[in-house]
């Protein structure tokens, strides 16, 4: 019988208890055996795509299942190599299409080199904020 593979998927909490919400919504975590697997998810959507990438990098391989804080499957992957290929995206409507306004799974895109700045983009050398613009 092949390896299942339980991931543990919560939301992010502030230090008070209450549930974060990030600029989109709410935020997960994902844990492997209690380990950090995923933390603050990309997609507040799609902590289970998400936390396939990183087994698939860890070396994992087979089906998972993901549970929350009250053992309740939320849902069941059966190759977590295939999962990792994809996401879930939201898509607004538009004039000429309202309705098709939702959440669509579709191949998974890394963000792309230049829409991500690392720290040292934002400072001098001198450690200044750089002026925007």
């Amino acid at each position: 019988m092949p390896d299942v593979h339980s991931i543990l998927i919560r939301p992010v909490k502030n230090p008070d208890g209450s549930t974060f919400y990030g600029e989109r919504g709410l935020l997960w975590d994902a844990w492997l055996v209690g380990e950090p697997l995923v933390r603050l998810c990309r997609h507040r959507f799609d902590p289970e795509h998400d936390a396939c990438r990183k087994l698939v990098a860890l070396g994992y391989a087979g089906s998972a299942r993901t549970v929350d804080d009250r053992g309740t499957v939320r849902m069941h992957i059966a190759d977590i190599t295939r999962a990792a290929r994809y996401s879930v995206v939201e898509k607004a409507g538009s004039q000429k299409r309202p309705g098709q306004a939702g959440l669509y799974v579709q191949p998974w895109k890394p963000f792309p080199v230049t829409s991500v700045r690392s720290p040292e983009s934002e400072t001098g050398e001198d450690g200044t904020p750089l002026p925007e613009g």
